[in-house]
């Protein structure tokens, strides 16, 4: 069900010329994780997110994982911030 909740919520939030910062339990990123990727919940357990981890998708026509599992340290704004065109 919160899967569903989820590819929702990316569905909305794609339409919107915008960024979204999302601070969120490792279960969630995995989730967001899988939707972005056309994936179903199936693959959950496949996937570590490390805690404290920055994990970044974009949006240009379809979604896309950009970052897995960045350490803190490492999230410099050229990292996080993506090509002109993501959004």
């Amino acid at each position: 069900m919160v899967y569903h909740r989820v590819v929702q919520w990316l569905r909305k939030i794609q339409t919107k010329d915008e960024t979204v910062a999302v601070m969120a339990d490792a279960d969630i990123v995995r989730l967001l994780i899988l939707a972005c990727l056309g994936l179903d919940v199936t693959w959950e357990n496949l996937m570590d997110v490390a805690p404290t981890s920055w994990n970044i998708l974009s949006y240009r026509t379809h979604w896309r994982l950009q970052t897995l599992s960045l350490p803190p340290e490492k999230s410099g704004f050229e990292t996080t911030c993506g090509s002109k065109n993501d959004h």
